[in-house]
């Protein structure tokens, strides 16, 4: 004969052996989606917004980018991007930031790759990787760049990351500059901050009309190759920048 603790085991298990209900599935299944959605909220929304406001920026314009229209598009509540931007403005900032740290980390990487060419014995291939990298870099993120550059967020008081990530990028400039100060390829008397927005002017004004596809509306210009025309910006730009 069986005990009250056999007989309560044994409703157990049979509770537990029991296969569950179409409706007992439905609401696990609608409890697991919840519990994903809610992980994509805190953990990938904010990505996932500058990589849908990027694609809009291909063919769209700054001014019209929409938080709700972009909440949609990645199947959110239209009140799920507020939790990370509270404001259109804000998410322009992210993408400016994200622009420039990217920039970044390509100079970084080209110390990563070659530590030799940022000393005194290699000045010159430095100086004409950075500005490779710099010009690769818009060509490969056209519409980001032409929004870190538009004038659209200029009050770097309301969006001090992106103002400060635009600073380290170009302070990575002025770092070279001084270390071509001093290894003589550049006059060591001029302001390395005013030669650093003079150099810029120059690659990025390239990098522009080539996005642009200014380069091949000039009738008689030779066709357009990177290396070479960065060997050539080089020696020309270190001719000039050592008187």
């Amino acid at each position: 004969m069986k005990t009250a603790r056999a007989k309560n085991l044994s409703k157990r298990l049979s509770k537990k052996s029991k296969p569950a209900s179409a409706q007992q599935r439905g609401a696990r299944d609608v409890r697991q989606q919840t519990k994903a959605k809610n992980s994509y909220h805190h953990d990938n929304l904010r990505g996932a917004l500058i990589a849908e406001a990027l694609g809009f920026l291909k063919n769209g314009r700054a001014e019209d980018l929409s938080l709700r229209d972009l909440a949609r598009k990645i199947g959110v509540s239209h009140m799920a991007p507020y939790r990370h931007f509270q404001t259109k403005e804000d998410l322009l900032a992210a993408i400016i930031e994200d622009g420039f740290n990217k920039l970044s980390e390509k100079f970084e990487l080209l110390k990563a790759q070659g530590v030799q060419e940022f000393s005194s014995i290699n000045f010159e291939l430095a100086f004409r990787n950075q500005g490779k990298a710099y010009i690769q870099f818009v060509l490969d993120n056209p519409d980001q760049a032409r929004l870190m550059f538009s004038g659209l967020l200029c009050d770097p008081h309301k969006h001090l990351a992106a103002h400060e990530a635009g600073q380290k990028t170009f302070l990575k400039l002025v770092d070279l500059i001084r270390l071509g100060q001093m290894s003589g390829y550049i006059k060591k008397e001029d302001d390395p901050h005013f030669l650093g927005l003079v150099i810029w002017s120059a690659v990025h004004g390239s990098a522009m009309l080539m996005i642009e596809n200014q380069f091949s509306m000039i009738e008689g210009a030779p066709e357009l190759e990177i290396d070479n025309y960065m060997d050539f910006m080089t020696k020309k730009m270190l001719y000039g920048l050592k008187k």
